[in-house]
């Protein structure tokens, strides 16, 4: 398939037009009459994704944070950045991301952590006009205590470590989930009637406020909460364009590191 008909095929599973504004989804290097026909999915495009998608013969890389958020000025090969550009132009390889509109889809970011943590009859946080939109509200199976739903969170998304704000022994049993930063919306969710808010990216004074108004809250870290999305991604990708191969990165990693 040409890049072009790849990317009108990704458009179809995840509208673009549906990203925020201030996002970059979309091709973000490439040349849309280039042939595909291997295809690496990561969550961020690294160098060591650079250097995975050349030894596997790629000729794209789909992303879920862009590679580009803001103008680039100048192209430095000493940089980072600049080796990556120079990669991807020498290797003829092509990045597109789905950033925010794989966020709200109904197979997206919060639906897949959603799943992930077991939540039932679960509805959009946030819905808009569509009917997506950002995060996911649910029940567990069963109440059970604050500190137990944590040991869960921890089991269920491979997390070695995890902040949090609340009572181990209060009972929880509804639940909002936000895939990536979700600090500002932790007050719509305590008025929503969550018993606790997984998210990521909290800050000092998020804590502060959530203990205020008396919110349970996890952070499972941007990576944690987000990576669950790119498994059923890829499915739907792959059952859109079965002609093309479909491979999941192995380089695709937290940028912090616990301990």
């Amino acid at each position: 398939m040409l890049l072009k008909e790849v990317i009108a095929k990704i458009d179809l599973c995840c509208p673009f037009a549906l990203q925020e504004e201030w996002d970059n989804s979309g091709l973000q290097i490439g040349d849309p009459a280039a042939n595909i026909d291997r295809v690496l999915l990561a969550f961020d495009f690294t160098e060591a994704v650079l250097a995975e998608a050349v030894a596997k013969k790629a000729e794209l890389i789909i992303t879920h944070h862009p590679f580009f958020f803001q103008g680039v000025k100048r192209i430095d090969l000493s940089t980072s950045k600049g080796k990556m550009i120079a990669g991807l132009l020498q290797q003829n390889i092509a990045v597109v991301a789905c950033h925010t509109s794989l966020d709200k889809m109904a197979y997206g970011v919060s639906a897949a952590l959603g799943n992930r943590l077991n939540l039932q009859d679960c509805a959009v946080f946030l819905p808009e006009d569509s009917g997506l939109g950002f995060g996911m509200m649910g029940y567990l199976r069963q109440e059970t205590s604050f500190g137990d739903f944590i040991e869960m969170v921890k089991k269920n998304l491979n997390l070695d470590a995890l902040r949090f704000v609340g009572d181990p022994t209060a009972p929880v049993k509804k639940a909002v989930v936000m895939g990536g930063a979700g600090a500002e919306f932790m007050a719509e969710a305590k008025h929503q009637g969550a018993d606790v808010y997984v998210s990521a990216d909290f800050k000092y004074h998020d804590a502060q406020a959530a203990q205020e108004m008396g919110l349970s809250i996890i952070d499972a870290g941007h990576f944690g909460t987000e990576v669950v999305v790119l498994k059923p991604f890829m499915q739907k990708l792959a059952a859109a364009m079965p002609a093309l191969a479909f491979m999941s990165s192995t380089q695709s990693g937290d940028f912090w590191s616990y301990r």
